[in-house]
Parts: C-alpha cells; structure tokens; sequence
C-alpha cells in the first residue's frame, strides 16, 4: 500500500508536540537523526514522517491522514 505523503513546514513546537504524540502512539519508532527526525511504523518499517532542521522551523514531510 502506497503512503500519500504531504509536505509543511512547522515551528518547532508545533514538531515537538507531534513527535511526543506519535512516541505515546507506541507504533511508531522515532529517530534523532543528524538533519532532523524520522517515524517509522513500527511493523512496516515504512516510514511516515520526516523533519529537516531548518533556520527557525523545519520542513515536515508526513503521511497525509496521520494527525487526522
């Protein structure tokens, strides 16, 4: 099954506040990375979000429905 995937960029509260939602989600694995952070599902391996640091927000790139 193909992921839809949409593209936002968020301040970084707003980032914190979904990463801490989708770490209580407990189906997901989160990631510190050296650009940013990565989820993946944690059954599928396929991953579902990705945030690049940027100046004073980041660049998300996540799964369409996933804050739905």
């Amino acid at each position: 099954m193909k992921i839809e995937m949409i593209s936002r960029i968020y301040t970084k509260p707003q980032v914190q506040a979904m990463l801490k939602a989708l770490r209580q989600a407990q189906i997901f694995s989160v990631e510190k990375v050296s650009m940013g952070y990565e989820v993946k599902h944690t059954k599928s391996d396929k991953l579902v979000f990705k945030a690049m640091n940027g100046r004073n927000s980041y660049l998300v790139r996540h799964a369409e429905n996933l804050f739905a």
